[in-house]
């Protein structure tokens, strides 16, 4: 099997996160209550929407690189699997918190993120991958679902008027 190289990779996962952050600063321009409100036939907001996107990425850090801190924690709170809005309170990251968050991951990553890592095989099954580089590839489809999704709500959401 052929390696993954951190060069595509990075490039894949910089183009994913542009897309999310382009997203967001257009969505930046609406009223507050767009991005809180759950569009008819979502389980989630798009404020969820891109906190979850940051909280993958952090449980990644946590899970790959050891950077156990007190905002993966507090992602992964709010906007992990099985999490709502709902259950939002004062202390869910705000948009603001959300998008300083995601720009300074892509830095991160890129110093974390080695050749020899992505060859490194993984002990578990995580999403089916034999390596950290398949695992890689699973998370930036995985962003790029989420990309999608917050296309459709945001029509679906506009559609409704707001």
């Amino acid at each position: 099997m052929i390696p993954i190289r951190k060069d595509t990779i990075f490039h894949q996962f910089k183009t994913a996160r542009s897309w999310a952050l382009n997203h967001l600063e257009k969505l930046e321009e609406k009223d507050e209550k767009f991005l809180h409100t759950i569009p008819e036939g979502f389980p989630n907001s798009l404020h969820w929407q891109f906190g979850h996107i940051a909280a993958m990425s952090e449980f990644a850090s946590v899970k790959f690189f050891d950077h156990e801190n007190e905002v993966a924690e507090r992602f992964l709170k709010y906007f992990d699997y099985g999490t709502k809005p709902q259950d939002f309170d004062e202390n869910t990251p705000t948009i603001a918190d959300i998008k300083q968050l995601l720009e300074t991951q892509v830095d991160s990553f890129n110093e974390d993120i080695t050749d020899d890592l992505l060859e490194t095989p993984l002990e578990n099954d995580s999403f089916g991958a034999k390596d950290f580089g398949e695992y890689w590839g699973f998370f930036i489809i995985h962003e790029a679902l989420h990309i999608g999704k917050i296309e459709e709500m945001k029509r679906v959401l506009e559609n409704q008027g707001l």
